[in-house]
């Protein structure tokens, strides 16, 4: 499936807006109303079908006494960082049988299972909840394994790439490093807010130093580590933009049939913004809803199976023999 980039969506959002170069609203701006509409076209999708986007991760706890992270607690705004909903956690989930388990639905039986069912080297008897940030699994001194959550991640900001962050930016040399390249700047103000950006190289002489790799570290104000070799070019020829940490260029491919969704919900935040009419643009917008509304539907719905029939031929003349 083709990309749509958040560019993109934000020059057909100026064509469908009539503000072609009218900079009443910049292109951060659009790509800010694209996103509030992304947001909520995935609330809607994700409120009807909790099991429209769903995401794993594996985390292992230690177990033992105390109810402590890392013992029997994970802290999910951590790592993955981007749970919304859970829906369930597997025991072992790299063997030939993954184990499922239970959701605590009372509190006051977390401590029911102390000693629990010993199954091939595992206590079986354990189950999780959620508490704030953290996944709890009870008993604690129980809670021992290797883990994977299955849940419904939160929505990614759409933004544009950004230049470097400083008055005058401006690319002097790639670097080897320890561990990666680095990357050396004039007139920037990297701060360590800037670990975990994405940074985009593109139209560099040297195609080795065309990449798309992650700041894992910064060196000063005017300097940053990558974590890709980068080949030695004292005039590097490149230009340099940053996607900022937790944000993406492009629409989630599984959102591309509803792009138009997003253009006619910016178009309309901005025309109302100037005070223009928006009659139109709400009549598209109600249709599309009604789209979704019936897409939804259909996802739903599944072929009627149907019943067992017992005795109706088989062995023994008369059907299966149970």
């Amino acid at each position: 499936m083709a990309t749509i980039l958040t560019s993109t969506l934000v020059a057909d959002t100026r064509l469908m807006s009539d503000l072609k170069d009218n900079q009443v609203c910049t292109d951060d701006e659009i790509a800010g109303y694209l996103s509030d509409a992304g947001s909520e076209l995935y609330d809607i999708f994700t409120d009807e079908n909790q099991y429209y986007d769903i995401s794993t991760f594996d985390f292992t706890l230690s177990g033992g006494v105390g109810d402590a992270n890392g013992i029997n607690s994970w802290d999910l705004s951590g790592t993955p960082g981007d749970f919304q909903q859970g829906h369930s956690l597997e025991l072992n989930p790299d063997t030939p049988n993954p184990i499922t388990v239970d959701y605590l639905s009372n509190w006051l039986n977390r401590n029911d299972n102390v000693g629990g069912v010993i199954f091939a080297g595992n206590v079986l008897s354990r189950q999780y909840t959620f508490s704030g940030s953290l996944l709890k699994v009870f008993p604690p001194v129980n809670a021992a394994g290797k883990y994977r959550l299955y849940y419904t991640p939160t929505w990614t900001a759409l933004m544009l790439p950004q230049p470097p962050p400083g008055p005058t930016p401006v690319l002097t040399a790639f670097e080897f490093g320890a561990g990666g390249g680095l990357v050396d700047f004039t007139g920037t103000t990297f701060t360590e807010a800037n670990v975990g950006d994405t940074m985009i190289s593109t139209g560099d002489a040297n195609s080795a130093n065309n990449f798309t790799a992650t700041i894992i570290a910064v060196s000063s104000a005017t300097v940053v580590q990558v974590d890709t070799p980068l080949a030695t070019e004292g005039s590097p020829s490149a230009s340099i933009t940053l996607q900022p940490q937790g944000t993406r260029s492009d629409l989630p491919a599984q959102m591309n049939p509803w792009a138009l969704y997003l253009k006619v919900h910016a178009s309309i935040t901005i025309r109302t913004k100037r005070d223009q009419n928006v009659d139109a643009l709400e009549a598209k917008l109600a249709a599309l809803k009604q789209r979704i509304a019936t897409t939804l539907t259909n996802r739903k719905e599944e072929p009627s199976q149907p019943p067992l029939t017992r005795d109706a031929g088989g062995w023994y003349g008369g059907g299966w023999p149970f």
